[in-house]
């Protein structure tokens, strides 16, 4: 269902890790019941939770913050609004 609803809103699933959902200005993680929303604003993020609440799917979301770890992979935000990906562990 949320394939669908992602799809439906123009999202397209990577060809190497279909559970990687992109749009032009949004990327969609997901994992079993928990999604990551990166978007190019705020907005952007917010506008992709409403419409798959509002949309006929009904989906609830809960806002956990910003993603510090997901999958082993520690996610840090830098000064310039770009993102670093870190392993440290696998060092």
């Amino acid at each position: 269902m949320l394939r669908d609803g992602l799809e439906k809103r123009g999202f397209v699933p990577l060809m190497i890790d279909e559970c990687v959902f992109y749009s032009e200005r949004a990327v969609v993680l997901t994992y079993l019941d928990n999604c990551i929303i990166f978007g190019d604003s705020d907005k952007r993020v917010d506008d992709v939770i409403q419409s798959l609440h509002e949309g006929s799917e009904n989906f609830d979301f809960t806002d956990e913050g910003n993603v510090e770890k997901y999958l082993g992979v520690e996610v840090k935000e830098l000064w310039d609004d770009t993102f670093e990906l870190l392993q440290p562990h696998l060092i």
